[in-house]
Formats: structure tokens, C-alpha cells, sequence
């Protein structure tokens, strides 16, 4: 019998997409799953769908609990999952039949510690569609080329969703609970205990892209999570990867520049934020505008912020 993979689904306000989300996991190909939903204080009819899934399927796990956020519910899931491997959906996404089935069959191929999924952002429209493929052919990184393509962004990124890993590479290491952008804080470190990345053409998990979240809705205080959150991955890299660093650099600085872009069309004063990202641009832009290896976008911007960052 195949291992059994566990399939973690936070779930939070989220009623008028959760019956497709969990409907596409039910259907996947690969059959051997314990789907843990995780309704995470939700003031809607999620926590009763939850438990509907949970009477009508064997392999359906609900845990109620009160909100925490984003990552206390991945955690609370991570705490008693079964599986051998783990994926994580969320809840207002859905995945292709077979989803698990490719980056299991690439995994076992690759004899890789993580295979990863190709992404489709789907706006709500439903009109605009953008495939994020990582290849055109399943393949293999090793430790420093998927590390290095994670910070410089070349075909992998740092959301949870879209990957299959081992699970115990979650042993000792959990998301930070309540911040914002939180996969950014511990992918990183789990790519730096893999020796083989495996990755897959196919693009299978699907991303619905709301109007009005916080991904999408300009500049908040919240937002500067990311940017304590760069900082501590400077100092981990530097401590314990250094041969990392100017790659880490490179992701450090393209994470401010996004944050100031919103900072500056903001309409609130924020003047400690604006502060805090120059100082961070400036300290490091000259690391990165004559990197080869880092964005073109990302090497533009540090030449042009020594004219000014107001023409950003």
C-alpha cells in the first residue's frame, strides 16, 4: 500500500469556496490520505461543513479550535498528523486529480526530500489565468540550487501550498504564529535540512487570487511582519548557511522594495516603516545591483533608488 500523506486545510471564513477546496482533495488519485481541517474559530457554517466532510469520508480529521491565525492552525495540525509525507491546501484553493499523486510519483523517483507542484493563479473572474510552471520537464535541485532559486525567485517560492514534503521535516520547526506571510519565516530552513528537491511540469495546485486580502490590499503595519521576518532569515543564513547569503540578500531586498512600493502610494504617514525599508535599501542595494544572478526588476530598482526611492 502506498504511505499515507497527510493533507493539512486551515479553514477560516472562508464558506463559499470551502465545499470546492475540500471536494478536489476527496477526489485525488492518490487515495491513501488523512485530510486534517482545521476550523480555526470560524464565525460562519465552515466548522459544520467540516464535519460533514468528516461523517461522509473515514479519512476526513476535524479539529475545532479557537482562532489563531493562519499558522496556529497549521501547527495545531502539524501536532497530530499522522503521515509519512505532508501537503498543505488553502482552504479558498483547489488541486487537480492528481495533485498528491505527481509529487508523490517524483519524490519516490527522485529519492528527493520535497517535490514540488507547478502553481495556476485563477482571478476571480475567471478570465485571467497565469501558470507558474517551475519546468518544462520533472527534474531535480540540489540543496544549493533550490535554496539559491528560492531567494533569487526563479520557479520556486515560498508558500507552504504546492509542495510534498517528508514529515519529519517538520520534527522541530512550526510556523510563527501571527504573522503575516509566515511560509516566508520557516521554508527556507526546511529547504536547508533536504539534501535532493524534486520538482514536477505539471501544474496542479490552483490559487484563487480575492480582491480585498491582505496580499492584495495595499500597505498595513502588518505588513512590516515581512521585514522582521527577512531580518531573522539574514541572521539565520549567516549563522548557519553562509555560503547562502548573497542569494538571502537578494531576497531581503526584493521583499523591501515590495513592501516600501505599497508604503509609498499609502495615504497614511507610516514615517518610522519608510525609515526602517531606506535604511535597509541602502545598507545592501549595492550588493545586489551587480549580481547576475538576482532579478533584473530587483537590480533595476537598487540602480534607480541611488537617484531617489521616489521613483520607485
Amino acid at each position: 500500500m502506498n504511505p499515507l500523506i497527510s493533507i493539512i486545510v486551515p479553514v477560516y471564513k472562508v464558506e463559499p469556496y470551502l465545499r470546492k477546496c475540500v471536494d478536489s482533495i476527496i477526489a485525488q488519485t492518490y487515495a491513501n490520505l488523512e485530510i486534517i481541517l482545521v476550523d480555526d474559530g470560524s464565525p460562519d457554517n465552515c466548522g459544520k461543513i467540516c464535519d460533514e466532510y468528516a461523517e461522509r469520508d473515514e479519512r476526513v480529521r476535524v479539529v475545532h479550535k479557537e482562532n489563531g491565525g493562519l499558522s496556529d492552525a497549521r501547527n495545531a495540525a502539524l501536532n497530530i498528523m499522522q503521515g509519512e509525507y505532508v501537503a498543505f491546501v488553502d482552504s479558498d484553493d483547489w488541486v487537480l486529480p492528481n495533485y498528491i499523486r505527481d509529487m508523490y510519483e517524483n519524490l519516490v523517483k527522485y529519492k528527493s526530500d520535497i517535490s514540488l507542484s507547478g502553481t495556476v493563479y485563477v482571478y476571480e473572474n475567471n478570465k485571467k489565468k497565469m501558470v507558474l510552471a517551475i519546468n518544462n520537464a520533472d527534474g531535480l535541485y540540489t540543496q544549493r540550487e533550490a535554496v539559491e532559486n528560492l531567494f533569487y525567485q526563479k520557479g520556486i517560492y515560498p508558500s507552504a501550498y504546492s509542495k510534498l514534503y517528508k514529515a519529519e521535516l517538520f520534527k522541530n520547526i512550526r510556523y510563527p504564529k501571527g504573522k503575516w506571510n509566515e511560509d516566508s519565516a520557516i521554508t527556507y530552513k526546511i529547504f536547508c535540512m533536504c539534501e535532493r528537491i524534486s520538482f514536477s511540469r505539471a501544474s496542479n495546485y490552483c490559487y484563487l487570487q480575492r480582491t480585498g486580502s491582505i496580499e492584495h490590499s495595499g500597505f498595513s503595519p502588518k505588513k512590516m511582519d515581512a521585514i522582521d521576518i527577512m531580518d531573522e532569515m539574514l541572521a539565520w543564513i549567516g549563522e548557519n548557511k553562509p555560503e547562502y547569503k548573497n542569494a538571502a540578500i537578494c531576497r531581503f531586498i526584493g521583499m523591501n522594495f515590495r513592501i516600501y512600493r505599497e508604503l509609498i502610494k499609502s495615504k497614511g504617514g507610516f514615517s518610522g516603516e519608510k525609515k526602517r525599508i531606506e535604511r535597509n535599501i541602502k545598507r545592501y542595494r549595492s550588493q545586489v545591483a551587480f549580481n547576475k544572478k538576482a532579478k533584473l526588476k530587483v537590480r533595476i530598482a537598487c540602480l534607480l533608488s541611488y537617484f531617489g526611492l521616489g521613483l520607485l
